[in-house]
C-alpha cells in the first residue's frame, strides 16, 4: 500500500433513472432526469479495482434540512457519475445506501444490493403417511415479481430456501412473504438526544458491476462452450457473453465490450442458482490458456473490458520529488484522480543502478495497481499486487470438462 497527495477539485451529477416495464424484465436508463450536482470539495472518495473497475465511492455533504430530506427520500438507486473540472469522467454508478443527518437524528436507507423483487422459491415437498414424514420430491416454485418495486429499482432477484413444507401453496406463502417484506430497502434510525448535527447527507454508491449480483443464471443446455468469444468472431457467444446477456435490467450489451477470445471451455448447464457475479469471477480466474491472469471491468457507460492483465508499465514516479507526482511513460502528469488501476507503475528512483529484470512481476522498482482510492481533494491509496500462473492453472484444473 502507498498513499500519495496532491491538489485536486472534481465534480459530481446525479441522475434519477428511468425504468420502464419490458415484458417480464425492464429497460433501465441510468440517466432518466437530471436531479442535481454536489460540491465534491466536501467530503468525497471513490475506489476503482484492477478486477472490478469502478467499485465504490462515498459522498457527504451538508445541506438545508428540506434539501437533505428531498436527497434522502430520492437517493436510491440515482445514477453518480464523478468528473474533473473538464467533465472527464473519472467514476460512475448507483446510490446504494443513503444516510441523513438531521439534529439528533439520524436515518439509513438501504443498502439496495439486499432487496428481491423478484423470487422464486427452492423446497422439499413432503407429505406425512402413518408416524412418518416421507419426502416426495424437491420443487421450485415459479418466480414472483413485485412490479412496484421493479418499476423503482430495476430487477432484483433472490432464491427463497423454504426447506421442507407439506404442500405447494406453504412454499408460495413463504415466497410471496418474503418478496413483500424485501422488496423496499431497510431503513435504520438512531436518536442522541445530546448531539445537534448541522443537516448532512451521505451516499454510498457500488459501480455498475456489482448489479451482476442483481440475477441468477440458470441453464439447461447440454455440452461445452468457451469461456469468452470476442464479439468480431462469430459475434461474441461464449459463455461468458451469454451470461452478460441474461441481464435482466439490459444496463449491459455485448456490443459496448471489449472481450478478448479464450478458448478455455465451460460447461453451459447451470442449476446451482449462482448469481451473474460468482459465474463471472469463475470465469475470469481461470486466466487464459497460457495461464496468464485476466481483469473483467465495468467502465466509463457500462463498457464491460476482458482482457489479458498487462506485462508493461504506463506509470512511473519519483519518489524523492517534492511534488510526488505521478506521470505517465509518455511524460503526461496524471492528476490522482485519473491513474487508473490495473496497470503498472515504475519508481524510477528506487534501487538506482540495480540490474533490470526479466518481467516486472520479478521488478522490485514496479507495482501493479490493484486498488486505487481517491480521497478528495489531496489524497490517494494505491494498494499492489503480485501474481503468477499458479492460482490460474488451480482454477482451470478445479473447473475442468
Amino acid at each position: 500500500m502507498k498513499t500519495f497527495f496532491g491538489p485536486s477539485e472534481v465534480r459530481v451529477q446525479c441522475w434519477i433513472p428511468e425504468i420502464t416495464a419490458s415484458g417480464s424484465n425492464v429497460t433501465y436508463e441510468p440517466k432518466g432526469r437530471f436531479f442535481g450536482e454536489v460540491n465534491a470539495w466536501v467530503n468525497l472518495s471513490f475506489t476503482k479495482l484492477a478486477d472490478g473497475g469502478y467499485w465504490a465511492a462515498t459522498i457527504s455533504f451538508p445541506t438545508s434540512k428540506l434539501d437533505a430530506e428531498r436527497w434522502f427520500e430520492r437517493a436510491m438507486p440515482m445514477h453518480v457519475s464523478i468528473f474533473t473540472p473538464h467533465l472527464q469522467l473519472l467514476w460512475e454508478g448507483f446510490v446504494n445506501q443513503a444516510t441523513v443527518m438531521l439534529s439528533s437524528l439520524t436515518k439509513t436507507r438501504g443498502p439496495l444490493t439486499s432487496i428481491g423483487n423478484r423470487a422464486y422459491a427452492r423446497a422439499t415437498l413432503s407429505e406425512i403417511i402413518g408416524n412418518e414424514i416421507i419426502t416426495t420430491q424437491d420443487w421450485t416454485t415459479v418466480s414472483a415479481d413485485h412490479t412496484d418495486s421493479k418499476l423503482k429499482y430495476g430487477v432484483w432477484e433472490a432464491v427463497i430456501n423454504a426447506g421442507t413444507v407439506y404442500s405447494a401453496t406453504e412454499a408460495r406463502d413463504l415466497r410471496d412473504t418474503w418478496l413483500n417484506e424485501n422488496a423496499f430497502p431497510q431503513m435504520t434510525e438512531n436518536l442522541t438526544v445530546d448531539a445537534a448535527n448541522a443537516p448532512a447527507i451521505t451516499l454510498e454508491c457500488l459501480g455498475y458491476i456489482h448489479f451482476f449480483d442483481s440475477y441468477v443464471y440458470n441453464a439447461n443446455t447440454s455440452g461445452t462452450d468457451n469461456v469468452s468469444v470476442a464479439i468480431t468472431n462469430s459475434g461474441g457467444t461464449g459463455k461468458l457473453q451469454q451470461v452478460i446477456s441474461a441481464d435482466p435490467n439490459g444496463l449491459f450489451s455485448i456490443a459496448n465490450s471489449d472481450m478478448i477470445d479464450n478458448g478455455i471451455l465451460e460447461q453451459q448447464w447451470e442449476d446451482q442458482d449462482m448469481t451473474a457475479m460468482t459465474l463471472i469471477r469463475s470465469m475470469v480466474a481461470k486466466g487464459d490458456g497460457s495461464g496468464n491472469r485476466c481483469l473483467f471491468r465495468v467502465v466509463k457507460d457500462r463498457k464491460i473490458v476482458y482482457k489479458v492483465a498487462p506485462s508493461t508499465a504506463r506509470y512511473a514516479m519519483r519518489l524523492a520529488s517534492a511534488e510526488r507526482q505521478i506521470y505517465t511513460l509518455a511524460r503526461r502528469r496524471e492528476e490522482f484522480y485519473e491513474v487508473g488501476a490495473g496497470e503498472w507503475i515504475i519508481f524510477s528512483d528506487f534501487l538506482v543502478g540495480d540490474v533490470a529484470r526479466g518481467t516486472l512481476q520479478e521488478d522490485p522498482r514496479a507495482m501493479f495497481i490493484e486498488q486505487l482510492t481517491y480521497n478528495s481533494p489531496y489524497g490517494l491509496q494505491v494498494d499492489g499486487s503480485r501474481w503468477g500462473t499458479t492460482e490460474q492453472l488451480i482454477a482451470q484444473f478445479m473447473g475442468r470438462v
